[in-house]
């Protein structure tokens, strides 16, 4: 008989069609089923996500709403942990950012599946409210490191694919190897496959009833041995599958566990300790070993517990407990926690520990500030005080209050007309209306009844306070008692007039200069001797350039010679009378004045001048000196007349005695 080549027997025929056709089969069904565990698995690690926020969301929306970088990064670095996350950043509702975590991503070959499968770099973006949602003061944003859940999704999808594609070459195989034997030996071929059935899978090795054979011994056993195999396999698979669940499920738990960023305890109605994650470890400073072996009252603090027992029946009809307590660690050291506590279904209790130190530290800290604040403007020598939108008073100063004869107390809640007459009521509510339409700063002049029955002019300031959308919240103020200012002034103005006045009724010409011999202040007097109609010319003039710029006899006098200066060089007052100085018209005229420094906290800050016109004397003087000469050449004349008639004597006498 020729031998029949291989590739033209029968059941290698069929052994390559079923190899073929399990081939496809199973390659599409493979990736049918990564496809759906793709979904699958991308759903789970954005439910993990959003869990994780959820945990963190409201710490995370206290520090943006408190703009508290601490708390920030404190709960950045308690999110970090996800080991999928590669980024956390927390922005107040600004864009400012209060913390910014992030680690570079994971590469590797699978890179370009896994931007496919599962997004390369995901973001997830939380707004974060405060007050019931309703108020926005920040983003929590984080990102997902997708690579790592698609390697170990791929590794393990690449065994089911490499799995199925195996199972079914080798049931190709084994279908052709009973074909084979199905023609030669029906009863050796059982037996064999008998052998060859795997124990642990024997419904994955069913035994072929050869043709022909179906009604007799060899079927019928064939057919009992396949339904036992099919049954034994079925359980088996069952226990595998349930025992793979159970796996599946303690290792999601234990991951849970392990990522959560808050300290969780299982324990019993006897409050044993059964199992802790790393976190609750960390706040109490035990290792897992240690917390195993103690009692959950052992690190509750004793005083903690007088207060408030500890009492697990009350946990046993399942609702949820929610408590404050104070924790011991390790150490001896004290941790505050926010206790969540439930029963599970296996009936041991499960604890969520969340430590809340910062939030306490953070609350007591804003309570210091807030009774430094008021200790601040309770101090105040002004009036101080903050209104709602409505025009009631929400916080008011003692001077406030003093000023008012009101309590402190009795303000807070009341509004403008509670404390103020109608007419001043009024005008203070359009002030208000002015800051909030403006929304800037305003400030008026007002008047108010004080409780010494006085009326007093106050300072009215007033400014929006503003919420971080940079909208009004509040309206805040500031009275100023400016009475005695206005009282000063007033005074002030009217000595100022009184020696204007008398600069101007005097008769001498007086006048000052800065340091720079600019003028600065004149009296009419000076006006009339230089010929000016009004102060405004010379007011800001240089002095020494209009009057005095040029001695007697033409030449120019320098200012830096100028002896009026003297008196601020050398600290000491001057006269001079024997200068000139000159008109608005260019006449000039003799002058005598006097210069003398003006200080102020003993700095000289310029000078006072007064000068007189001293023509007429000059011209007195010039007539009686004219007459004192004119004396003098009449006493020389008479002397020289009677020194002539002596001689004319003598001569007379010697010509008589001659003629004699």
């Amino acid at each position: 008989m020729t031998p029949i080549r291989l590739r033209d027997r029968l059941f290698f025929k069929q052994a390559r069609t079923a190899v073929l056709v399990a081939f496809g089969l199973g390659l599409a069904l493979s990736l049918f089923q990564i496809a759906a565990d793709v979904i699958r698995e991308n759903e789970r690690i954005d439910q993990s996500v959003l869990h994780s926020l959820e945990t963190v969301k409201d710490s995370a929306a206290e520090a943006a709403f408190e703009v508290n970088a601490k708390l920030a990064r404190k709960v950045a670095r308690g999110l970090f942990g996800t080991d999928f996350l590669n980024k956390v950043i927390i922005k107040d509702d600004f864009g400012n950012i209060l913390a910014h975590i992030e680690r570079p991503l994971t590469t590797g070959y699978l890179d370009w599946l896994a931007a496919i499968a599962f997004q390369k770099n995901r973001i997830h973006q939380v707004p974060l409210f405060v007050r019931d949602e309703k108020i926005r003061v920040g983003t929590l944003i984080v990102g997902i490191d997708s690579y790592l859940s698609a390697a170990s999704f791929f590794e393990r999808s690449s065994l089911i694919v490499v799995s199925g594609i195996v199972r079914n070459l080798l049931l190709a195989g084994i279908l052709a190897f009973l074909f084979y034997l199905s023609l030669a030996k029906p009863f050796l071929a059982t037996i064999h496959e008998l052998g060859e059935v795997r124990p642990e899978r024997p419904d994955k090795n069913l035994l072929p009833i050869p043709d022909g054979h179906q009604r007799d011994e060899l079927g019928q056993l064939i057919t009992t041995l396949n339904s036992f195999l099919v049954s034994l396999g079925r359980n088996l698979e069952g226990r595998e599958q349930a025992e793979q669940a159970l796996r599946d499920s303690e290792r999601k738990y234990r991951g849970l566990m392990e990522q959560a960023s808050d300290g969780i305890v299982i324990y019993d109605f006897e409050g044993d300790i059964q199992d802790v994650n790393s976190a609750l470890c960390s706040m109490l400073g035990y290792t897992e070993t240690e917390l195993q072996n103690i009692n959950f009252r052992e690190i509750v603090s004793p005083q903690d517990q007088a207060e408030t027992p500890l009492n697990f029946e009350e946990l046993r009809d399942g609702r949820r407990l929610l408590r404050e307590r104070q924790f011991v660690r390790k150490d001896g050291s004290f941790v505050h926690g926010e206790v969540s506590a439930k029963m599970m279904e296996d009936g041991d209790l499960q604890a969520i520990v969340r430590d809340i130190s910062g939030r306490l530290e953070a609350e007591n800290s804003k309570k210091e500030i807030e009774n430094r604040f008021i200790t601040f403007i309770d101090n105040s020598p002004y009036g101080v005080y903050l209104k709602d939108l409505k025009g009631r008073f929400v916080i008011v100063n003692k001077t406030f209050a003093e000023w008012r004869g009101i309590g402190v107390d009795e303000i807070v809640g009341l509004t403008g007309f509670d404390i103020h007459p109608a007419e001043l009521a009024e005008q203070f509510t359009n002030h208000d209306r002015e800051v909030l339409n403006s929304n800037e700063t305003v400030t008026k002049m007002t008047k108010s009844l004080f409780s010494d029955g006085q009326e007093h002019d106050l300072m009215d300031i007033k400014f929006p306070v503003k919420g971080i959308d940079g909208k009004p919240l509040y309206i805040g103020g500031i009275n100023i008692d400016v009475s005695n200012l206005i009282q000063v002034q007033q005074d002030l103005k009217e000595r100022e007039e009184d020696i204007r006045l008398l600069l101007s009724s005097t008769a001498e010409a007086i006048y000052g200069i800065d340091l720079n011999g600019v003028c600065t202040f004149c009296n009419k007097a000076t006006l009339g001797f230089l010929g000016y109609d009004h102060e405004e010319q010379l007011l800001g003039k240089h002095m020494h350039s209009l009057m005095h710029h040029m001695r007697k006899d033409g030449s120019v006098y320098p200012a830096e010679e100028c002896r009026i200066y003297d008196s601020i060089r050398h600290g000491s007052g001057i006269h001079v009378d024997d200068e000139v100085l000159w008109r608005r018209d260019g006449t000039s005229f003799p002058a005598e004045y006097w210069s003398y420094p003006i200080k102020r906290n003993g700095e000289i800050t310029g000078s006072v001048v007064t000068f007189l016109d001293i023509t007429d004397r000059v011209h007195a003087e010039e007539a009686l000196l004219q007459v004192q000469k004119m004396e003098a050449i009449g006493n020389l004349t008479g002397g020289i007349a009677h020194d002539f008639n002596n001689l004319l004597f003598v001569i007379t006498s010697k010509l008589e005695v001659l003629k004699a």
